[in-house]
């Protein structure tokens, strides 16, 4: 499955149509922006919306998921390849695959010869919801190359809080990130605490203090400054994103105790233990669903909302 010609499919299908992206979105129920990673490959629609997408785009699911126009001769094969594909494609889920094909023939769901790769997307739609989990804990463990790699611009986020450098300097650091990993948008947490002597407390004050980001579109520039709150979150924080996409990224700062806690969450339960006490005041944001007139550092729309360019690296 191509990503990115998938999405080139989209915007053309969506232009022949004489839609933007912003009606696209109302029409579908999302957001401006979440149409324009699927334009650009970063993400794929969800199975919940992929057949309303397809009726307002006029084009079949299976062309859809392949990128092109077929010919009607050609889409009983195009089919059969594509649930070779899907199902290559699920070997990610590793440690649900087996369970999941099980569950799909069990369902009668690979029976029909001319079956959809989207018929296969509905029977793995719910197992890839539910897990598997890239569980990790320990600061060993906290790299953030390796959360940019892996799961790159389904974060929305570049990490800026969180530490960078020697985190030997870091006292008594506490560490623990959970991520859905499979075929459909990352949610979770990462979470990092740690205690600062004086002098590297006042550094790493200064540097949340100083994070800037630079959105670019064509010969169009903006650069966003990470926000200081006092008022919204339970202690102090620097706030990189602040529910943008279903998505949180902020440093809570205890000053007498030299301490900060780095919080990246998407798609955030309110009563999660693990990360309840580090909610914002008001959990009724936590329920709103996307929002585009959020702050984000690393994302600005150049044509008041129809569409979003994000921070790149």
């Amino acid at each position: 499955m191509d990503q990115k010609k998938i999405g080139r499919f989209i915007g053309e299908m969506r232009r022949e149509r004489e839609l933007t992206q912003e009606a696209l979105a109302e029409r579908l129920g999302v957001s401006g922006r979440t149409v324009s990673r699927w334009e650009t490959g970063r993400n794929m629609p969800d199975y919940s919306v992929l057949k309303e997408l397809c009726d307002a785009l006029g084009v079949s699911v299976n062309e859809l998921l392949e990128g092109e126009r077929i010919e009607r001769d050609r889409r009983a094969e195009e089919s059969e390849r594509q649930i070779i594909g899907i199902l290559k494609d699920y070997k990610r889920l590793k440690r649900q695959r087996q369970i999941a094909l099980t569950v799909l023939i069990a369902l009668g769901v690979l029976t029909a010869a001319v079956l959809t790769r989207a018929a296969v997307w509905a029977g793995l739609f719910t197992l890839a919801r539910s897990g598997p989990r890239d569980e990790r804990s320990g600061i060993e463990a906290f790299d953030k190359a390796y959360y940019r790699a892996t799961y790159g611009g389904d974060l929305d986020s570049d990490l800026s809080v969180f530490p960078d450098g020697d985190l030997s300097r870091l006292i008594e650091p506490t560490f623990f990130s959970s991520l859905k990993t499979g075929l459909f948008d990352t949610d979770g947490c990462i979470l990092l605490r740690a205690g600062f002597g004086e002098e590297d407390f006042q550094a790493e004050l200064r540097r949340l203090g100083a994070i800037r980001k630079t959105v670019v579109q064509g010969e169009q520039t903006w650069t966003n400054e990470i926000r200081y709150d006092e008022d919204s979150y339970p202690k102090p924080a620097f706030v990189a994103v602040d529910g943008f996409g279903s998505t949180w990224e902020y440093a809570l700062v205890d000053r007498d105790a030299r301490e900060i806690v780095y919080v990246w969450l998407a798609y955030p339960s309110e009563d999660d233990p693990v990360y309840a006490g580090f909610l914002k005041r008001d959990r009724g944001v936590y329920s709103g669903g996307s929002r585009t007139e959020a702050f984000s550092l690393y994302n600005h729309s150049f044509d008041g909302g129809k569409t979003w360019a994000e921070f790149d690296d």
